[in-house]
């Protein structure tokens, strides 16, 4: 492990680490959160959600089982025994009638069969049932579930005690880079009101601003109707919609306006909102990514990042006081977290690819959420795919051989389900061959 842990420190707490919870966070009215307070939320939550169901456990012991059993040395623990302890550890925190974070932190997954990688795979994969939308559903047709109607108040609090809703300052005067990132309209808008607003309080200097957006087709819903004319207008067309498949063989679809693309819009508000800076600003406009229906922040750290590194090797990019290159982008919450560490995590791999020494430190800066009826859809997705990105960084600093891990695509939501019936299927017995009957003696 990376994490210097004391002598007999629980691997489930060695765990939440280094999912995450090893940072303190600020609640929306500017409360200090310890790590233990986030983990308690964070437990309290799944709880909330039904991630912790008997259905929920037994589904990820046998998918984890199936792909790498638990063990005691060479001791293989039957998965009914693994489902039946996590049960006990589930029910001793709900034994007073209401979930208590504290047993449950105390009890589950402590026995001796369950490894820190163990620990993760489980973790990661109850919290991944967050993520269960289709293929090419964005997140304004994201359904709220019914526990968020009846759990609203616990959920935001959990929410918020996570780290999932306040929003921050940026940490430094001086950044390398600054970059805006690429979204629907609406919260595009935002993202360029907020940085206008730190220009006008003299709050950052930079070295190079950035635009980074994508190809993403604009559409009803996602996109402000009333943007979409003024971007038609300057182009000299007519808006018109038309509905089809948001991607080859998708059965989500969505009304798009015809022509108008993300890039359009960001360009268009940037001009509109920031005036003289469109000359000077820098653009990142990513493909599709593969297997995705649109580019994403993942496809555009992997655009922005050697751009940014040859910026600074050619010393076009300067180095705050303490000697780190500080990069902000802009995004409001709950996006902050998760889109500032992959964008690091594609710097962190250019740099080492390259064999830099430099250092490039990713932070996020925006609008706090506004934890709404409409938006718990989006913050339970964010903190899936929060929690993925940090799974994701620690199956690399984990010293155990990689071989021995299991393969991520058994619990990741998007792959488990093929991927297990894929072992299912490898571990069945093959049906004997038929042999044809001798020919009959004439």
């Amino acid at each position: 492990m990376y994490y210097m842990f004391k002598p007999n420190t629980p691997n489930l707490i060695q765990a939440l680490y280094l999912l995450g919870f090893a940072d303190n966070s600020l609640t929306l009215s500017g409360r200090f959160v310890s790590w233990k307070e986030r983990a308690s939320a964070w437990s309290a939550y799944l709880n909330l959600a039904g991630y912790l169901s008997v259905e929920a456990i037994n589904m990820a012991v046998d998918y984890l089982a199936a792909e790498k059993p638990f063990k005691v040395g060479d001791a293989i623990i039957p998965p009914e025994q693994v489902k039946i302890e996590l049960k006990q550890a589930c029910d001793a925190a709900k034994s007073s009638g209401r979930f208590n974070p504290d047993i449950f932190l105390r009890e589950f997954a402590k026995q001796p069969y369950f490894t820190v990688p163990d620990i993760l795979d489980l973790l990661t994969f109850l919290q991944q049932t967050a993520f269960d939308r289709k293929f090419g559903q964005e997140r304004d047709k994201l359904s709220t579930k019914s526990w968020m109607e009846e759990h609203n108040a616990e959920f935001i609090a959990c929410a918020d005690s996570i780290g999932m809703l306040s929003s921050t300052n940026p940490t430094n005067a001086k950044f390398c880079g600054v970059a805006i990132m690429g979204a629907g309209t609406f919260r595009m808008g935002t993202r360029i009101d907020y940085f206008a607003q730190l220009l006008k309080e003299g709050k950052i200097q930079f070295d190079s601003l950035w635009e980074v957006t994508g190809l993403r087709e604009l559409s009803k819903g996602l996109d402000d109707e009333e943007v979409l004319l003024k971007i038609a207008s300057k182009l000299g067309i007519l808006l018109t919609y038309v509905e089809k498949p948001v991607a080859p063989n998708s059965k989500e679809t969505r009304i798009f306006a015809n022509g108008l693309n993300e890039r359009m819009a960001m360009q268009f508000l940037i001009g509109e909102k920031l005036g003289g800076l469109l000359a000077s600003i820098k653009l990142v406009n990513s493909g599709v990514e593969p297997t995705h229906w649109r580019a994403t922040t993942a496809e555009n750290a992997k655009d922005l990042a050697p751009r940014v590194i040859k910026m600074i090797q050619e010393n076009k990019l300067q180095p705050s006081p303490d000697g780190c290159h500080h990069f902000m982008i802009i995004v409001e919450q709950p996006y902050q977290l998760r889109m500032a560490k992959q964008i690091q995590r594609e710097f962190n791999a250019e740099i080492a690819k390259q064999k830099l020494s430099i250092e490039i430190q990713v932070e996020g800066s925006g609008q706090p959420a506004n934890p709404g009826p409409k938006s718990l859809p989006s913050i339970n997705s964010e903190l899936a795919a929060l929690l993925a990105e940090h799974f994701k960084d620690t199956r690399s600093m984990l010293t155990e051989d990689p071989g021995s891990l299991r393969n991520t695509a058994a619990i990741m939501f998007s792959s488990r389900d093929d991927w297990h019936k894929k072992i299912l299927l490898a571990a069945a017995p093959s049906a004997p061959t038929p042999t044809k009957n001798p020919p009959s003696p004439v």
